[in-house]
């Protein structure tokens, strides 16, 4: 499977099947994405097989995240949070090839009223 940035400058590969396939309400993915919420889809870290373009790193201490984005469009492509150790969050509107819809929705209490959502809810 492989994920690309808008310009089609920068790209990661994973292999098989994602960990996790969840859409997140949360302020961070809101401003993120600059939508509604997040479509984030984890692999584990072995699962990623490849990278290629320039990327660039955006280090957030206090969430003890980091995001890897497009040098040249600024696409933010994948990222690491400390909080899913071993895993690798890969925008979910980046990828290329198909998946099913998401299966978890998250951090739930920073949903817009007028979003609805067919997915499990996953939590605060």
């Amino acid at each position: 499977m492989t994920a690309r940035c808008c310009c089609g400058a920068c790209s990661i590969e994973v292999e098989g099947a994602p960990v996790m396939n969840a859409i997140c309400h949360c302020d961070n993915c809101k401003r993120r994405t600059g939508s509604a919420f997040g479509w984030s889809i984890y692999f584990a870290d072995e699962q990623v097989v490849g990278r290629s373009g320039e990327l660039r790193c955006y280090e957030i201490l206090a969430r003890e995240q980091r995001r890897w984005f497009c040098a040249t469009c600024g696409t933010t492509l994948f990222w690491t949070i400390d909080s899913q150790p071993g895993r690798t969050g890969i925008a979910g509107g980046c990828l290329v090839d198909p998946l099913p819809p998401p299966t978890r929705s998250v951090v739930n209490h920073g949903r817009l009223a007028w979003l609805c959502t067919n997915v499990q809810d996953g939590g605060a």
